[in-house]
């Protein structure tokens, strides 16, 4: 949660120390939630790990094509030169293994849709941290606002006084 305070900070450009506001361009309220998205190392883990099971899912859908292979040999033997040239070509094709490549396909696209979910949780979780320390922030700078209007106020009916 101190990460997200901190992008915040940068975002919106609030200095914390002094308190002075800074002079940056103000954000609105979704593309600071966008940038924090952005910045969220736990999106960038699940966007990796979607990578990686849609690879497993195509490795999985390419066993169904099918293999072909070519050797060509060529042989020279003898005072007048023999030659012998072999050219074979070789294509298999998968009759499915007794159902286990369909079974390890099925997985892959489970595998992968379960990382979309994570992805789109993490997104999620990413942008409610997010929103909740854009409201404390924006709740914070209201209760800092009505505190100088008061101090306004006072000093003025002092001065009256």
């Amino acid at each position: 949660m101190r990460n997200v305070a901190l992008v915040i900070v940068f975002l919106l450009g609030v200095v914390p120390a002094s308190g002075a506001e800074a002079s940056a361009p103000a954000k609105s309220f979704d593309s600071a939630l966008d940038e924090i998205v952005k910045r969220s190392t736990q999106v960038d883990i699940q966007k990796s790990r979607l990578t990686a099971a849609d690879s497993l899912l195509l490795s999985s859908r390419l066993n169904f094509l099918p293999r072909l292979s070519l050797e060509a040999t060529q042989t020279r033997a003898g005072e007048p030169a023999s030659e012998t040239k072999e050219i074979a070509g070789v294509a298999t094709l998968n009759l499915f293994r007794f159902g286990s490549d369909w079974a390890a396909m099925r997985a892959a696209e489970s595998n992968r849709d379960m990382e979309a979910s994570r992805l789109a949780s993490a997104a999620l979780e990413a942008e409610q941290a997010g929103a909740n320390a854009l409201i404390t922030l924006i709740e914070t700078r209201l209760k800092l606002e009505v505190l100088k209007r008061r101090v306004q106020a006072t000093e003025s009916f002092l001065n009256i006084a």
